[in-house]
């Protein structure tokens, strides 16, 4: 087994190809999972200032092939949801690049930062997320990715995307400087 911390596990680590497999679960977090989640990540937040502090957020399980891809057999609800908060703190610094000039260099780095965490392959204007999820929740995931706010991918999952990006832009302790 190995540890890794999420920053290490999502940008230097050889994983590049996360799938969930058909037979685990669909997506199913709810409002009590979130914040589960949400709590921890503000533990880990308010921890920063000592650099010797961990904190532990659960087990993965992953079986990696010599296809390079990687299946996620344990914490894909979790992932999955990580992966989520990325695309809303992007989406975040989005807003910023594009309303606040005086923000825009600053935020436009951190949009890059987390493409770099959130997809792997970013050349010839490709966009090849890291992280696949099983064929019920592709076409959610995908809006999620990909959502550019004010802008509909699928009307079905526009309210579901848009809830998570209001949960989150309420909740947030992050804000660009």
């Amino acid at each position: 087994s190995t540890v890794f911390n999420i920053k290490d596990f999502l940008g230097k680590s050889n994983y590049k190809n996360l799938v969930i497999p058909q037979y685990q679960r669909d997506y199913s977090w709810e409002e009590k999972q979130f914040q589960e989640l949400w709590n921890d990540i503000l533990n880990i937040s308010y921890l920063r200032g000592n650099i010797k502090s961990n904190h532990f957020i659960g087990l993965l399980v992953l079986i990696s092939y010599n296809s390079g891809n990687v299946d996620i057999v344990d914490w894909q609800q979790r992932l999955t949801t990580i992966f989520i908060l990325l695309a809303c703190l992007r989406d975040h610094y989005l807003h910023f690049w594009k309303s606040y000039p005086e923000f825009s260099k600053k935020a436009f780095n951190r949009c890059d930062q987390i493409n770099d965490l959130i997809y792997q392959d970013r050349s010839d204007d490709i966009m090849k997320k890291r992280l696949s999820p099983n064929s019920n929740d592709k076409s959610f995931f995908d809006d999620v990715m990909f959502y550019i706010k004010g802008e509909n991918i699928n009307k079905d999952n526009d309210e579901r995307v848009l809830t998570y990006e209001r949960e989150y832009t309420e909740k947030s302790p992050f804000k660009v400087k």
